[in-house]
């Protein structure tokens, strides 16, 4: 977050939406390059915290759907990318058929 004040003197919180942007772009990017690994291996590939990453994989996880966790034993938790499913959608009735890979 940054803190700024506006032309009133009152302080104004603003969020640092583009630094979000790139460092979940830099996860999913090394995700798909190096394959499935864990959140702090992430954080040095990314080159940010390991709380940080920990926040973003929530995200990407919980409300874009784009990785998935796998849990080994013993206590190895590993994230990776989420298949994505092709869609085709009918011309003509305009319904939607998933092609599986």
């Amino acid at each position: 977050m940054l803190l700024l004040k506006n032309n009133k003197g009152k302080s104004v919180i603003i969020m640092e939406r583009r630094r979000n942007t790139v460092i979940q772009r830099a996860i999913l990017r090394t995700l798909g390059e190096k394959g499935p690994m864990t959140a702090g291996t992430l954080a040095k590939e990314v080159g940010a915290t390991y709380r940080t990453v920990k926040r973003h994989l929530y995200i990407l996880e919980r409300f874009k759907g784009k990785i998935e966790w796998i849990t080994f034993y013993p206590d190895i938790t590993l994230c990776r990318l989420r298949k994505k499913q092709r869609m085709i959608q009918c011309q003509r009735c305009r319904a939607k058929v998933t092609i599986p890979e």
